[in-house]
């Protein structure tokens, strides 16, 4: 039943994920603003954005005892 479901997902749960020359023009896109930003951070116009907060960062204090029985 799982193959089923994947092979034939109920409408809206993936999305469509477009044409060739679709996904190429919004990875163009996307490549230009970046180009763009990182010029505008070398001129100085702007400054460079603070990194964000990793997945596997360590601040998450779990209170799971795993000492041995």
């Amino acid at each position: 039943m799982l193959c089923r479901q994947w092979l034939n997902p109920p409408p809206g749960v993936l999305p469509f994920p477009g044409t060739l020359n679709e996904r190429m023009a919004a990875i163009e896109q996307n490549q230009l603003e970046r180009k763009e930003l990182e010029e505008k951070i070398a001129r100085g116009e702007i400054d460079k954005p603070a990194p964000g907060k990793h997945c596997t960062s360590w601040d998450v204090i779990s209170d799971y005892n795993l000492d041995p029985r």
